[in-house]
């Protein structure tokens, strides 16, 4: 048996171009079914790991990180904003939060690693 290799209409082994529109006729081939039918729609296809999407993932993660330090240090400097009144009082509150920022930075990162590598992997 033979099928239209644009509209995939089938033929006896006899016949060449189809004639509908003229395409070439190829060999039908039966696609391999699974050793395992479970009956449910199969999940995506996990895709081999690239230099390219590890590129991807890190690019994605940093700039999470980043936005993560950036929600940090905006709520402290709010907050310092309220409870201090001098330069000097913020300063200072805002050095010692240095810790807190670097936290929320690697929080960030590693939410965007997981984020990415679920939706693009």
């Amino acid at each position: 048996m033979k099928t239209c290799s644009y509209c995939g209409k089938e033929y006896s082994d006899d016949a060449v171009v189809c004639t509908i529109d003229q395409a070439p006729l190829v060999h039908f081939k039966a696609k391999p079914r699974p050793l395992i039918d479970s009956g449910k729609a199969s999940k995506k296809q996990i895709q081999p790991i690239t230099g390219l999407r590890l590129l991807f993932a890190g690019g994605f993660a940093v700039l999470a990180g980043m936005s993560g330090f950036g929600l940090t240090w905006l709520a402290i400097g709010i907050a310092g904003g309220v409870r201090f009144k001098t330069f000097d009082e913020k300063i200072v509150f805002a050095s010692r939060c240095m810790p807190v920022m670097v936290a929320g930075g690697i929080i960030g990162f590693i939410i965007g690693f997981v984020i990415n590598n679920r939706m693009a992997m």
